[in-house]
């Protein structure tokens, strides 16, 4: 297949047991018109010496150095030094499957109004306790046309960044990756999301996402949930200026989490007029209206708050089966 060329851009910071995998996995892709940009993050000797020794032996593969710690830094470094249209993530841990790259240009080619296209995964962990993960994987694969990635954003990242592919001018017109304490690859996404622009998913596993005790979404303070949350809140403050107008807006549920929750909004200025839940106990400190009464107000806008994943589908589906819709009446978040 010919189409326009890719910039892959790989961080890798002690990937020593793995680099050369996922590295071997971009080489063989069926669609072979990429760069690869190797970018070392004050790695260790074994990733180094793997990384040397494939850009020798390979004109495809430039190895880049940053010395600016976190992998935001990184990735900024990878993008700046490319310039080719389109730019696709890649981690140092993950394998990907040989026409990945190829279903991912075709696809963008294909649908010029996207901006992105990842892919679902396969998830494979060393980690015994990991069924938490693996829940948010078949959560993630299940999110496919952008309007899925849309409505699910405000709860968890709905993509999976080793599997982004995505087109330069993005970067062009709405900036790098942002350095700070924030889950870089999140905020982007929420960013672009923000703008208008569209998110798609193959809905095929085109990569295996290795999770293992040392992945940085396990050890790295960007990647906790108070940081997910603080970049999750800002956005959806703008979402709801936007799509609540004239209407009220309540909060499913009034626990204590669910109130500090809430108080995030409060602080970037939205107004909130109460609370509801399914219980009728009235709880203290909240304006609360018992879900029964509260749907029979067309005006209200429903913010559900509730991060279990079980609670979640089965709030989602007591408001469609309601006739409410989502976006339009009510948002799910985190």
């Amino acid at each position: 297949m010919k189409g326009p060329s890719v910039d892959i851009i790989l961080p890798f910071y002690q990937n020593g047991e793995t680099l050369d995998r996922a590295i071997a996995s971009i080489l063989d892709q069926t669609y072979r018109n990429f760069r690869l940009i190797l970018v070392a993050n004050n790695a260790d000797a074994a990733s180094l010496e793997i990384a040397e020794k494939f850009a020798k032996e390979d004109s495809r593969v430039e190895f880049l150095h940053e010395p600016r710690q976190g992998v935001a830094f990184a990735f900024n470094t990878g993008i700046q030094a490319g310039n080719n249209p389109f730019i696709a993530r890649m981690d140092g841990d993950d394998i990907a499957e040989p026409e990945k790259l190829e279903k991912q240009v075709k696809y963008l080619l294909e649908n010029p109004s996207l901006a992105a296209v990842a892919t679902q995964t396969t998830f494979s962990s060393t980690i015994k306790a990991s069924e938490g993960f693996g829940h948010f994987v078949e959560w993630q694969n299940a999110i496919i046309s952008p309007e899925e990635h849309f409505l699910a954003q405000f709860y968890e990242s709905p993509v999976a960044n080793p599997t982004i592919l995505f087109r330069r001018e993005l970067i062009e017109n709405y900036g790098l990756v942002d350095t700070s304490d924030t889950p870089e690859d999140y905020e982007l996404y929420l960013r672009w999301m923000d703008q208008g622009e569209q998110i798609a998913k193959i809905a095929e596993p085109l990569l295996t996402w290795n999770d293992h005790p040392n992945r940085l979404t396990r050890t790295h303070q960007h990647y906790r949930e108070a940081a997910f949350q603080k970049v999750r809140y800002r956005y959806l403050a703008k979402y709801l200026n936007d799509v609540t107008q004239n209407r009220e807006l309540v909060i499913c549920g009034a626990s204590k989490n669910i109130q500090l929750k809430a108080n995030r909004l409060q602080a970037k200025g939205i107004r909130i007029a109460a609370h509801t839940d399914v219980f009728t106990r009235k709880p203290e400190d909240v304006n609360f209206i018992p879900l029964s009464k509260a749907l029979e107000n067309k005006d209200f806008y429903f913010v559900s708050l509730i991060a279990k994943r079980d609670v979640y589908q089965e709030i989602k589906g007591l408001f469609l089966s309601k006739g409410l819709a989502e976006g339009a009446d009510f948002i799910l978040a985190g």
